[in-house]
């Protein structure tokens, strides 16, 4: 009886009261514990740009949302947070809750396949202050020789400056694009991984990529023996 009340309250309280009393003193006890409980809930799932920064190596500063940022946070995402489907493989539930994924990513220091990733540095994009829209997109199928009848595949395009940019921290292997593309149609765009272009049919836009060289646009002139050539690979679209 001690730990709830004074030897003195005993005495002086008639026995319903001090029933009354004792159960009023457990549901206080109860609630400072579920409340206790609640903010290390909370507290565990706060996510922390400056922790995701640490995750990814970047140590510098964002005054705005300019490219030449946006250029050095997207790279070393890729080269830190890999392409990983471990989950699929190992009975883990497969989720798009945001917590789930920046815990996982971030805290546990996993990798994550394409919308994980690219869900992920949405939110990224959000806490540093710049526009963006997240796009599905539809991986080309080369067994089939056209595009995946749905969207598989999660992207963000960014706007800076009045120009439109994609962002894609995980598309995997040697098609993985290392800075941001801008939206230009038929512009070689070259990346430590290769050239990389995006074409537009009026409809969607087409990713492609090709060798380490820019793409020889004539084709009576790429069929000579004389120009070292790589055929253009097409990669995804979005509308």
């Amino acid at each position: 009886m001690a730990s709830w009340l004074d030897a003195s309250d005993v005495t002086e309280i008639e026995p319903h009261r001090f029933r009354v009393l004792i159960t009023r003193q457990r549901v206080k006890t109860v609630l400072c514990c579920c409340f206790l409980f609640v903010c290390l809930f909370v507290l565990r799932n706060v996510m922390d740009l400056q922790e995701y920064f640490g995750r990814i190596g970047f140590s510098g500063t964002y005054e705005k949302p300019d490219l030449a940022t946006l250029r050095t946070v997207h790279e070393l995402h890729v080269m830190s947070v890999p392409f990983e489907n471990l989950s699929i493989h190992c009975g883990e539930r497969n989720t798009m809750d945001l917590w789930i994924i920046y815990e996982k990513i971030v805290r546990n220091r996993r990798g994550g396949w394409c919308s994980e990733n690219n869900l992920l540095f949405s939110w990224v994009l959000r806490e540093m202050g710049y526009k963006y829209t997240t796009l599905g997109s539809r991986v080309f199928n080369t067994l089939k020789n056209d595009f995946n009848p749905m969207d598989s595949h999660l992207i963000n395009m960014v706007e800076i400056d009045g120009k439109s940019y994609i962002a894609d921290v995980s598309f995997g292997v040697s098609c993985q694009i290392w800075h941001p593309l801008e939206m230009i149609a038929g512009k070689d765009q070259e990346q430590p991984a290769g050239i990389f272009r995006l074409l537009n049919d009026g409809e969607k836009w087409m990713l492609e990529k090709t060798g380490r060289k820019p793409l020889v646009q004539n084709e009576a002139f790429a069929n000579s023996s004389l120009v070292d050539k790589a055929p253009a690979k097409t990669i995804y679209s979005s509308c």
